[in-house]
């Protein structure tokens, strides 16, 4: 069925935010459970009673501003004992209906001595959608009560004609970039062949200069004023085309940006069978819709543009035969301090659901290589690092470290169902358990064991030939998060069980697999006739690496470090003598001048007696 084909029209009206086979009308109840996520992580409930909040964004003093879909209300949240929450405005003439509504915000980046927001909504007015720019009053700076207020006086219309024809597709992401620009997600409108046309408004991500609007209500701007310098079709004679940085996109209703680099991470709502995770890291990409459906090309495409160099998405998922809409959750990046703060192996990740199946799922990776990230322990299964989560519009940080969403209410007949939750990171004393990896020796009778942990704990490896019976043990008391336990005594060519437990400090312990899962696997190599290069640990590297190899007998060796551009950035043997068997070298992340290189990805290249063996990895910070 078409979306929101065979709903009551109060049903219809109420729909949230929806992929391309419509809105559920879902069950009676207001009630929420936790959602499922790995050992020492928790879903904790913030903000209760919202009406179908949409989007939300951390004020710099750490107050939360948050949007309600269909009544276009903007929430102030004041943190304290307890929390309040108090309306400080109602956007006028928001459209109530299907996937329209208040979407999107963001906070100027010069907050406070640039005291406004940016709301993106549909408005009823013309049926278009609007970019506007409201100046904010009150405590600016959280020192005399925090209470704020928003003035409909105070508008100034970026944009006002964005095409709103169909009440889906409407998009609705604003973020700053660390570039000072704002971007904008727009859907295609339920027209699918203006994603392919740069002037359309229609499928494309905007780039806009806010810097250069005047300081009083007014507009809409002129949209050379806007136009952010750098844009991709700066020279194209229409006006429109001028504001675009990416398109080809069907219903990028959430995307996130990397702070670091500036990367647009957009999560691209599918017609019937793929969601798909595309990467905008420069300007200009086409993302293909329609002529591409995820990885694949879109049979029904219909389009007569002759469009072609289309960047392939970075992560898809098959939705057939399922409703789904992919969210974006963004990179996690890990801050300086924080009590809730996930751990350190975690920055750099992506994370993303899906809003009608309720799975949270993490990538890991860089540039456009990226899968699913190691099963982190506890975690519900390999493909979901949690689950529970139905009915999520929008994902941020907050200050502490946490990660916070907005969950919508559940029975799409009632409003104050609502809330805003967080996934806060407190361990306790038992580890969490992440990248385990397996490596036998060259000869065939010696493996080694790695496993990250979170917390300082000590390492044990249960092993032997029965999974059913691992007679064997090696501990190693080291109280280190990357842990390193040595087994030897093997066969060669025989099939080995094993099962690592991590024990913290001060009590609790992590087994991984869980002892009712069956227990991971390795095989022994037979004794070898050449050299080589390991896997670097870990995986992704942070902050610097260990990089092993094998040595059939003593030998010259070289071990040099590449960037992805051929560049030398660390020698780390320069033709020196290394013994047969197990080998490795520490990289500390820097290059051979002393300095840290950036995150990325490197080759590390192993020369001995005129052979060169080569693996890539990504290190992150």
């Amino acid at each position: 069925m078409r979306e929101g084909q065979g709903l009551s029209a109060r049903a219809r009206q109420l729909c949230t935010i929806g992929a391309a086979v419509g809105c559920l009308a879902l069950g009676a109840s207001g009630a929420w459970s936790q959602g499922t996520v790995p050992i020492g992580f928790s879903d904790q409930q913030m903000v209760p009673g919202l009406d179908n909040p949409s989007g939300m964004a951390f004020m710099p003093d750490g107050r939360l501003l948050v949007l309600e879909q269909f009544s276009g209300v903007v929430q102030l949240v004041n943190f304290g004992t307890p929390n309040t929450v108090t309306p400080i405005f109602t956007v006028p003439q928001v459209i109530s209906g299907g996937e329209q509504g208040l979407l999107g915000i963001a906070i100027d980046r010069g907050w406070p001595t640039r005291n406004y927001v940016y709301l993106y909504y549909d408005h009823s007015g013309d049926s278009k959608i609007r970019i506007t720019r409201y100046l904010v009053t009150g405590d600016l700076d959280d020192t005399a009560g925090g209470d704020l207020a928003i003035s409909a006086t105070s508008a100034y219309h970026l944009i006002v004609d964005i095409p709103d024809n169909a009440d889906n597709h409407n998009g609705g992401t604003l973020r700053f970039g660390p570039d000072g620009m704002l971007y904008a997600s727009i859907g295609e409108d339920a027209t699918p062949c203006a994603a392919q046309d740069s002037v359309t408004l229609r499928g494309v991500i905007l780039r806009l200069d806010v810097s250069r609007l005047p300081n009083t209500p007014g507009g809409p701007a002129p949209k050379g004023l806007i136009a952010a310098p750098g844009n991709p079709f700066a020279a194209h004679p229409d006006s429109n085309a001028r504001l675009v940085w990416a398109l080809g996109l069907r219903n990028p209703f959430r995307f996130h940006i990397d702070a670091p680099t500036g990367d647009l991470f957009i999560a691209d709502v599918g017609q019937s069978r793929w969601e798909e995770v595309d990467i905008a890291s420069s300007g200009g990409r086409n993302f293909g819709w329609p002529h591409f459906e995820g990885p694949a090309t879109y049979t029904a495409n219909t389009c007569s543009d002759l469009n072609s160099g289309f960047t392939q998405p970075i992560h898809a998922y098959d939705r057939t035969g399922s409703p789904a809409a992919i969210i974006s959750a963004g990179l996690y990046r890990r801050p300086a301090s924080g009590s809730d703060r996930f751990p350190s192996f975690y920055d750099g990740d992506y994370f993303f659901n899906d809003y009608y199946q309720g799975f949270l799922r993490r990538l890991t990776g860089s540039g456009s290589a990226w899968t699913i990230a190691p099963v982190a322990a506890g975690q519900p299964s390999a493909m979901n690092w949690g689950t529970g989560f139905k009915h999520v519009s929008d994902w941020a940080v907050g200050p502490s470290g946490a990660l916070w969403y907005c969950r919508q209410s559940d029975d799409l007949y009632s409003a104050g169902t609502g809330e805003i939750r967080r996934l806060v990171y407190a361990p306790g004393s038992a580890p969490s358990i992440a990248s385990v990896e397996a490596t036998a020796g060259l000869d065939g009778t010696t493996a080694t064991i790695r496993w990250l942990t979170d917390v300082l704990a000590d390492s044990r490896v249960d092993y032997g030939e029965d999974p059913g019976m691992l007679d064997r043990a090696v501990g190693l008391t080291d109280q280190i998060l990357n842990h390193v336990v040595s087994l030897g005594g093997l066969e060669a060519e025989t099939v080995y069980y094993y099962r690592v437990s991590s024990a913290g400090t001060t009590g609790g312990t992590t087994v991984y697999p869980d002892p009712v899962s069956p227990p991971n696997q390795f095989l022994t190599f037979p004794l070898p006739g050449s050299t080589q290069l390991l896997a670097p640990f870990p995986s992704p590297a942070v902050g610097g690496a260990t990089l092993p190899f094998d040595l059939y007998g003593s030998a010259t060796v070289t071990l040099r470090l590449y960037d992805m551009r051929g560049r030398l950035v660390r020698t780390l043997i320069g033709g020196a003598s290394r013994p047969g068997g197990a080998n490795a070298e520490t990289w500390d992340g820097l290059d051979d001048d002393g300095r840290a290189v950036s995150a990325g990805v490197y080759v590390v290249r192993l020369g001995v007696g005129g052979e060169h063996f080569e693996r890539r990895f990504a290190l992150i910070r």
